[in-house]
């Protein structure tokens, strides 16, 4: 057997493994308790690295549970920006078996992946719907991408970064500063932009 034929059936192989787990998988929801998202390893411990961020409402499909983990399947993009399609673990108290209501300020308190504080509770509480709509991310530091964050604070957990002109669709906004937006290219992440970062 050539090596080209050996390589196809091995990725045969693989493929139809991965379609036997997705079709045994439960779908869960991601839930916290302040509307954050929840990282997801590589392994079930929290001491190692993150792979990436699953977003407030994100449908997932768990294969088996264990030691107060879930292992799922993700496929998507991770945090080092390599494509990945396979095993991922996140903590199982975050995930619940129907799909949660749309986050309100009201609707819980304490913390998911991180603490809001008072302040970020008053930013919540400002927060207004909108018809969700278009912007583009402006940079204005040398390191040309603007942060999108898991809540509304420049000091909590960095989701994603993105380059110039990249196009994130507005969800809601609070106050003056703040923007709620939504990566129409992956959705998992929702998180939150300052607005001197963004042209509409």
């Amino acid at each position: 057997m050539n090596r080209k034929k050996l390589v196809t059936m091995v990725a045969l192989a693989l493929a139809l493994v991965m379609l036997a787990a997705s079709a045994m998988a439960e779908t869960y929801y991601v839930k916290t308790n302040n509307g954050g998202s929840v990282s997801i390893r590589y392994q079930p411990d929290s001491s190692l690295a993150k792979m990436a961020y699953l977003g407030y409402g994100t449908a997932v499909d768990v294969l088996y549970f264990q030691g107060g983990w879930a292992c799922i399947t993700y496929k998507g993009q991770t945090l080092d920006g390599e494509s990945h399609y396979g095993d991922a673990w996140i903590p199982s108290k975050y995930l619940v078996s129907e799909k949660p209501a749309p986050y309100t300020p009201s609707s819980g308190s304490g913390s998911g992946s991180g603490s809001s504080g008072g302040g970020l509770n008053a930013l919540f509480n400002m927060g207004k719907q909108v018809t969700p709509y278009t912007v583009k991310v402006r940079p204005t530091r040398n390191s040309g991408v603007v942060n999108v964050r898991w809540a509304p604070s420049k000091q909590c957990t960095l989701l994603k970064a993105y380059p110039a002109d990249t196009e994130l669709t507005v969800i809601a906004e609070l106050g003056t500063d703040w923007f709620q937006v939504m990566d129409p290219s992956d959705n998992t992440i929702v998180g939150f932009l300052n607005k001197a970062y963004i042209v509409k």
